[in-house]
C-alpha cells in the first residue's frame, strides 16, 4: 500500500497537493477508491481512501486511525571518538547518525 505524508488535514479529510499529488496521479495512476496510508507528520499513520483526484489536489477520506506506526520505539545514543581527518568526516558521522534515527549524540569527555 501507497503511503503519503501530510500536514493538511482535519478529523474526516486530508488533502494531497504539489509533487505528492502529481506522482501519486500521473505516476502511480491511483483511481478515485483506492486505499492509500497517510502520515501526518507527527508520526500517525491513517488508513484512507481516495475520493477525488482533481487537477491540483487528491482528496482523501480518512477511514482509521493505524494502530502501530513503522517508527521504532528504540532509543538510540550515539557515543563518537573524533576522528583524525577533521571536521569534514565529524559530518559524515553526524548525517550517518541522523540517517539511523539517533536522538541524541555526546562526545567522549
Amino acid at each position: 500500500m501507497h503511503k503519503f505524508f501530510t500536514e493538511e488535514l482535519d478529523d474526516v479529510f486530508a488533502y494531497i497537493r504539489g509533487d505528492d499529488h502529481k506522482h501519486l496521479s500521473r505516476v502511480l495512476r491511483l483511481k478515485e477508491q483506492d486505499e492509500i496510508l497517510i502520515n501526518d507528520l507527527k508520526g500517525q499513520d491513517y488508513l484512507g481512501r481516495i475520493e477525488t483526484i482533481d487537477k491540483n489536489e487528491t482528496k482523501v477520506e480518512l477511514r482509521e486511525k493505524v494502530p502501530e506506526s513503522n517508527e521504532s520505539s528504540l532509543k538510540v545514543t550515539l557515543f563518537q571518538g573524533l576522528p583524525k581527518a577533521g571536521q569534514g568526516r565529524i559530518r559524515d558521522r553526524v548525517s550517518d547518525a541522523r540517517r539511523l534515527c539517533a536522538r541524541r549524540q555526546e562526545a567522549p569527555r
